[in-house]
Formats: structure tokens, sequence, C-alpha cells
């Protein structure tokens, strides 16, 4: 089995997500940064039914352009 659909059954969501922003956005940026995720930049990082793709993004590195983490703000979690 090819590589691609083995990926889309381990990861259907995922695969789904991936999908729309092709149709959303250009496909060759989004398919660029899913490579440059896999290779090892914190550009692309998935995770679905125990599987992981890409680089974890460190939580240091997700900051707003406020200088706020964008991942406190989905929490309510505060930076003090």
């Amino acid at each position: 089995m090819p590589k691609k659909e083995k990926m889309r059954e381990q990861m259907p969501q995922t695969a789904a997500f991936i999908d729309a922003l092709r149709l959303a956005f250009d496909s060759d940026m989004i398919n660029a940064q899913i490579r440059k995720g896999i290779n090892g930049q914190a550009t692309f990082c998935a995770s679905e039914n125990g599987y992981a793709v890409g680089v974890p993004i460190l939580k240091s590195a997700a900051r707003n352009v406020d200088g706020n983490v964008m991942a406190d703000k989905l929490t309510g979690a505060t930076n003090d």
C-alpha cells in the first residue's frame, strides 16, 4: 500500500483537514509546509489515533504579534 494511503487511513481527520486547507489555499504552499515539517522544521505537526507526523511547535515559538502565547489564549491561562 502506498505511504500516502496508509497515512490517510491512520489519520483520517487530519487528512480531511489538510484536504480542506488545500482547497481553501494554495495547495503547493500547504504541501511545502507539510514537507518542511516532515523534514524536521517546526512548520507542521499533527497527531491522531496514536500516530504523529511533523515537528511539534514549542510553546515559546507560538507567539502572537502582541507577545502573548496563542495556546494560552485558547486555554484561558495568563502569561504573567
